[in-house]
């Protein structure tokens, strides 16, 4: 039975396919203000977030019933 040395050193290298999850995350902001997307650094959680949301779709819904009344 012969023996295979594998070089574990090598197998780690990264690769030229290999995307870093930072360079995923830059190119995803690049293209949220590409969209004209504003960065909000008061959400920084899903509670944030949640409340942003639900501050923003009252707003929404109070403009709406003023608008659309007769």
């Amino acid at each position: 039975m012969s023996r295979t040395l594998i070089n574990y050193h090598s197998i780690s290298e990264p690769k030229d396919s290999v995307i870093r999850e930072e360079h995923v995350e830059f190119g995803f902001l690049r293209k949220l203000q590409e969209l004209q997307c504003e960065y909000r650094g008061d959400i920084t959680d899903r509670a944030s977030l949640e409340q942003n949301f639900r501050e923003k779709f009252k707003q929404l819904l109070t403009w709406t019933t003023k608008n659309t009344k007769s």
